[in-house]
């Protein structure tokens, strides 16, 4: 699919999906690939926790969701390799949320901004 911004195709295969009602035909997990100079770079199994946020994908990204998550999952073409983005909603036990987010294995604080 070109139209997620990039210059090379990307594969999106899954064995089920589901009318989301807007005239898409919309998947909660699926297996990605990306093309690059004849060679095949797979990204594995992502998935989505609903049809509330079927995979997604725009701006030369991947989307997932599930209810307190994001990820966003780019292909790094020096790297020739896929990178993700995490971003968590947490709550502690007095119900107070929290946010980071976890680039590269390691997790970093997110401070909202109150407006």
């Amino acid at each position: 699919m070109r139209d997620i911004g990039e210059k090379n195709d990307v594969l999106f295969t899954t064995d089920m999906t589901y009318d989301d009602r807007n005239g898409h035909n919309a998947a909660v997990y699926c297996d990605v690939y990306y093309a690059l100079s004849g060679e095949e770079y797979p990204l594995g199994r992502i998935e989505s926790m609903g049809t509330a946020w079927p995979v997604s994908y725009g701006e030369k990204c991947i989307y997932t969701a599930s209810e307190h998550s994001l990820e966003v999952y780019r292909f790094d073409q020096k790297k020739k390799q896929w990178t993700v983005l995490q971003y968590e909603e947490r709550f502690d036990e007095n119900g107070n949320a929290s946010y980071q987010y976890i680039e590269d294995g390691g997790q970093r604080p997110f401070q909202k901004k109150n407006t």
